[in-house]
């Protein structure tokens, strides 16, 4: 007997669902996920032990459609009209994630991005094209050893690939709206927006830290200048014993 209920009749109900499964991160910063780390080029963010499956929710079995145990796959979208699903792969053996597309039954692989960037979290879009997110805005991320990723699309078949953003911090996870015509999506937004200040509680750490000094409000903080204060106490210095 199944665990799951039938469908009722007439309802948006499907039968199957799509999903990726990989290694756990490596790192605890959630965008660590793709490329490497700026102190060391053969450290990878990246996992392996790529599968993308099929959940029955009838009958709770699953099927693997792609299976690569030295490769990464992840971010499976269907389409509209459920015949393909798009994701994003790293092939066993390469150190980019690029685009790639096959039909409902894992048949017909096609890779949609080339290059030596990383395509990845795509959706598709009603006008055809695909969103998604990629490392070509030549980035990395301010308090961090990783590569930021920002908003990207392209045709339905990989060519005409054009920015969306210019953010200087990670984009993730577009979304289209179709009702509204327009994309959600997640961005990261640091210190130095104009005008902004942060919370009490910030500051309170950056005074124990010694970062700020432990001193009444004497008005508004430069939050940036205070950011790159705070990351540069934390750079090792080496002692006068061990310069030369």
């Amino acid at each position: 007997m199944s665990r799951y209920p039938p469908p009722k009749p007439g309802s948006n109900y499907t039968d199957e669902i799509v999903f990726a499964c990989r290694q756990e991160g490596r790192d605890g910063h959630w965008y660590a996920s793709f490329g490497y780390y700026a102190n060391n080029e053969d450290r990878k963010a990246y996992g392996a032990q790529g599968h993308l499956m099929v959940l029955n929710v009838r009958t709770g079995k699953t099927r693997i459609l792609l299976e690569d145990v030295k490769g990464t796959v992840r971010d499976p979208q269907v389409s509209y009209n459920g015949q393909t699903i798009l994701f994003s792969y790293r092939p066993g053996g390469t150190d980019q994630f690029h685009l790639y597309e096959f039909n409902r039954d894992g048949s017909g692989l096609k890779q949609l991005t080339h290059g030596i960037y990383d395509d990845f979290e795509p959706t598709y879009l009603p006008d055809g094209g695909i969103a998604f997110v990629s490392s070509r805005g030549k980035r990395w991320v301010n308090c961090w050893l990783t590569q930021v990723a920002i908003l990207y699309r392209c045709d339905s078949d990989g060519s005409n690939i054009q920015p969306l953003s210019c953010n200087g911090e990670q984009d993730n996870t577009p979304w289209a709206l179709c009702h509204a015509g327009k994309l959600c999506l997640g961005k990261i937004k640091r210190f130095d927006m104009p005008g902004f200040q942060p919370p009490k509680a910030y500051v309170r750490e950056m005074q124990r830290y010694g970062v700020l000094p432990k001193e009444p409000d004497q008005g508004p903080v430069n939050s940036y200048r205070l950011d790159q204060a705070y990351w540069q106490s934390l750079w090792h210095q080496p002692s006068k014993k061990t310069q030369h």
